[in-house]
């Protein structure tokens, strides 16, 4: 017995990167459909791998580099695996499980909120 009923919900959040954590994100978005009512909708946030491409190289931590950019996969310190996405690959993913994909945002991956003193500090560089 499934703890949901079918075709259950209008609309289903999915924040927090669940789809990062999950073990199988194909499984996840079969679930989102099938608990959502025809016309419904998924709000769902993911772990970018463009970010975490870039907080690897800040740190220094090039080893899964090559991993997070070709696959997404990424693991964590704390030894869990994470499934990092970029735009293209969570639209794929989505329509792929029967949904028709409205509208994807990524989040600038090149700055924290808000940007650090010499994050500024490179942008008002002209030279770069």
């Amino acid at each position: 017995m499934q703890a949901l009923s079918d075709i259950s919900f209008d609309l289903v959040l999915a924040l927090g990167g669940p789809l990062s954590l999950c073990h199988d994100a194909n499984l996840a978005i079969g679930e989102f459909h099938r608990v959502t009512r025809p016309g419904g909708y998924v709000v769902c946030d993911t772990a970018n791998r463009y970010r975490a491409a870039l907080d690897l190289v800040r740190e220094n931590e090039a080893s899964q580099l090559t991993s997070v950019l070709d696959t997404g996969r990424f693991l964590r310190r704390d030894g869990l695996v994470d499934h990092r996405f970029d735009p293209q690959k969570l639209t794929d993913l989505f329509a792929a499980n029967g949904w028709a994909v409205v509208h994807v945002a990524g989040i600038c991956p090149l700055f924290e909120y808000l940007p650090t003193a010499e994050q500024v500090r490179l942008l008002d560089d002209e030279q770069l």
